[in-house]
């Protein structure tokens, strides 16, 4: 259980970096004369990918918090490994999007997240299994 809660904070933390690494990019980035960040579709974007990881971390954090007072919480690690997984995948690409041509090359960190964000969707359990898994220990298996 806490491998899965700690695969959560990573799998957050890195879309915290990707974020961060974005919104910079989006600041000094020009085009048409005009720095990314004028754009009301880069910043709607970026609001979308804080909302998904800070949804994120504040329930991983809550999960962390009751597994630390000692409530069992194996479900509930599951559905934020989950969750921290789908907001880290899809921050980490739109990510890559925002950075344009440049967030596709080898040599640029936000492509080495968006590889690299894509087995923490495996290990420590895959997500179909997560999913299966939070289904028996909610009961969700079980007849009426």
């Amino acid at each position: 259980m806490p491998e899965r809660i700690i695969m959560a904070v990573h799998a957050y933390s890195v879309a915290q970096r990707c974020l961060d690494l974005t919104l910079s990019y989006v600041r000094d980035r020009s085009t048409f004369g005009k720095p990314l960040i004028t754009r009301q579709v880069v910043r709607h974007k970026l609001v979308q990918m804080r909302q998904r990881i800070e949804l994120a971390r504040t329930y991983t954090r809550l999960v962390a918090a009751r597994h630390a007072a000692g409530s069992f919480v194996a479900g509930e690690a599951c559905l934020a490994k989950n969750a921290a997984v789908e907001a880290g995948k899809y921050v980490v690409d739109e990510a890559v999007q925002l950075h344009g041509g440049t967030g596709y090359m080898r040599e640029s960190e936000v492509e080495r997240h968006y590889r690299d964000m894509r087995i923490l969707g495996i290990g420590g359990g895959a997500t179909e299994v997560m999913t299966d898994l939070a289904a028996k220990l909610f009961g969700y298996d079980r007849l009426p």
